[in-house]
C-alpha cells in the first residue's frame, strides 16, 4: 500500500531459540506487540497473543510438538454462544465452565460444529489448554451457485482463517461438515 509522506516500512524477523511449546498440559503464550510512531507519536499499537506448537499427521497418528497425542474430544455447539442476549462478561463466564467441564472429562480437543466459534472461545481455549478442531460454516451442501458462492466465500474464508491462525488451540480445520461433492465439480472446486 502507499504509506502517508514521513512513514516507513519497517520489518524485522525475531528468533526464538528455544521457545517454550503450547499444549494442553502446558499452555505457554507469548505476547507481540507492534507500535506505529509517527514523528516521535505513538500513532497505533496492537498486541497479538500467540504460542508456538506443531502438529502434524504421521501414520495415521496426531503428533503435538512431536509427542503422539491420542485425541479425545466432543463438539462444542457454535450456536449456543452469542445472540442470546448475555454480556460479553457473561458469555466468557460460560464459555470458560464449559471447556473447563470439557477438560475435566478429559478431553484434550473439542469441534466447533458446523460455524466459526466466538473468538473469545479459542481465546480461552488457548489459555486453558484445549486444542480446536476449527470448521469452517459450510453444511449439509449439494449443489451451489458457484461464480456467487465464489464472491463470497472466498471473502468470508480469509476473514476467519485471519482471525484464527494465531491461536496455538486450533490444530485442525475444515472447510465443512457433510458437503457432498463426488462427482460435483463446482462444489469439488470450491472446497
Amino acid at each position: 500500500r502507499n504509506l502517508p509522506a514521513g512513514v516507513s516500512r519497517f520489518s524485522s524477523r525475531l528468533r526464538v531459540k528455544s521457545p517454550e511449546r503450547w499444549s494442553p498440559a502446558s499452555p505457554h503464550l507469548y505476547f507481540a506487540s507492534a507500535v506505529l510512531l509517527e514523528k516521535g507519536k505513538i500513532t497505533a499499537a496492537r498486541a497479538e497473543r500467540f504460542g508456538f506448537r506443531n502438529f502434524e499427521i504421521k501414520n495415521g497418528e496426531f503428533h503435538l510438538n512431536g509427542e503422539r497425542i491420542y485425541l479425545f474430544g466432543e463438539n462444542i455447539p457454535s450456536v449456543n454462544f452469542g445472540g442470546f442476549g448475555r454480556s460479553s462478561q457473561e458469555e466468557a463466564a460460560e464459555l470458560r465452565r464449559r471447556l473447563a467441564g470439557y477438560k475435566a472429562r478429559g478431553c484434550n480437543i473439542l469441534r466447533n460444529a458446523h460455524m466459526p466459534i466466538m473468538k473469545e472461545a479459542l481465546e480461552i481455549a488457548d489459555e486453558v489448554g484445549i486444542m480446536f478442531y476449527n470448521e469452517w460454516s459450510w453444511s449439509f451442501t449439494r449443489t451451489i451457485d458457484e461464480s456467487e458462492f465464489q464472491r463470497r466465500n472466498d471473502r468470508e474464508l480469509l476473514a476467519w482463517l485471519e482471525r484464527d491462525c494465531n491461536h496455538p488451540s486450533v490444530v485442525m480445520w475444515s472447510c465443512g461438515n457433510e458437503v457432498r461433492h463426488a462427482r460435483n465439480l463446482p462444489v469439488y472446486r470450491q472446497l
